[in-house]
């Protein structure tokens, strides 16, 4: 591989034939630039002693892509990630994982915004199913199932209040009249 430049702009060839075409400091890639993985993946935004470190987009080869906040390599702080089959996450991420406040909006038409926790959705969320005015859930969640207390409204306008165990409902009682608030 070459590594050429110590401070300024500069070219990095990696010896699987990855390249970064950007700003160095002390040898390191620090500042703005665009690496090239041999795999076809491109990241381009700022770099921080050798990481991806800043502001970025990382647009992988199956068509998956990543704008926002990085840190050490991984995704962490605000971003939006888009999956190659049309769906999109918006929020947050710590190391890499959505975690905290977020939406995700299915390729179906699937919406859920809420609480996240290591990649799943876990907190208070809520979930509204399919783009054509399907069911929806509001209440907790625990590792992507339902887990807790909640409020499951039909299309009709019928609500129930629902209580889960790990996906499972264990009680669910009927609002007479279908339209208290919840």
């Amino acid at each position: 591989y070459q590594r050429r430049v110590h401070g300024g702009l500069g070219l990095l060839v990696e010896a699987d034939g990855s390249t970064y075409h950007g700003q160095f400091n002390n040898g390191l890639m620090s500042g703005y630039g665009v690496y090239k993985w041999s795999n076809g993946d491109v990241y381009e935004g700022m770099f921080q002693d050798g990481y991806m470190h800043g502001h970025g987009v990382r647009t992988l080869i199956n068509g998956d892509c990543f704008a926002g906040d990085w840190q050490f390599d991984k995704e962490h702080g605000k971003g939006i990630y888009t999956f190659s089959d049309g769906s999109i996450y918006d929020g947050m991420f710590v190391t890499g994982r959505r975690d905290g406040q977020g939406e995700y909006r299915k390729a179906d038409g699937s919406i859920y915004n809420g609480d996240w926790k290591d990649d799943t959705m876990h907190g208070k969320g809520a979930y509204v199913y399919g783009s054509d005015g399907g069911p929806s859930y509001k209440g907790d969640w625990e590792e992507n199932k339902m887990h807790g207390l909640g409020i499951y409204t039909y299309p009709d306008g019928k609500r129930y209040a629902v209580t889960y165990e790990h996906g499972k409902c264990l009680r669910m009682v009927h609002f007479p009249g279908g339209n208290e608030s919840g």
